[in-house]
């Protein structure tokens, strides 16, 4: 993994084996971020999507063994309980262009994964929704 920041944001560059979203998170409590949006590509060999099912309360998840491209990753960091959260979405392609997509609960970088965060001068965190049990963002 290698990251750097500048006034705007922050990169960081996933190498294979490097994990989404622990990597992402420990590289992001390094470098301080505190609210950030973040985009991002790449290759991953293994990604585990999920859907919010909202009358049963939980995520129903699929988990992907192939080897697959992050067309794109879209999402947000902010901090929850002083340490670095990440919230993201993506769509994913199989070798025969096939997409599949939806929160992203995990994935493990096969080639590289490039991250762009674009920092935001506002304290966000999350808090507790009672109509959905998800923390949902606040600032």
């Amino acid at each position: 993994m290698k990251s750097a920041s500048s006034p705007q944001g922050w990169v960081i560059r996933l190498d294979p084996g490097d994990e989404i979203p622990r990597d992402v998170l420990s590289a992001a409590a390094a470098l301080g971020v505190g609210t950030a949006s973040v985009a991002g590509i790449g290759a991953v060999d293994r990604a585990v999507v999920a859907l919010y099912d909202l009358k049963e309360r939980r995520y129903v998840e699929t988990v992907l063994d192939e080897e697959l491209e992050i067309v794109s990753l879209q999402g947000n960091i902010v901090r929850l309980d002083g340490a670095p959260f990440l919230h993201a979405h993506c769509v994913l392609t199989r070798r025969d262009g096939q997409a599949v997509g939806g929160h992203l609960m995990s994935a493990r970088t096969s080639i590289t994964v490039e991250l762009f965060l674009t920092r935001f001068a506002i304290e966000a965190t999350r808090t507790l929704a009672p109509f959905c049990g998800l923390k949902l963002l606040d600032f």
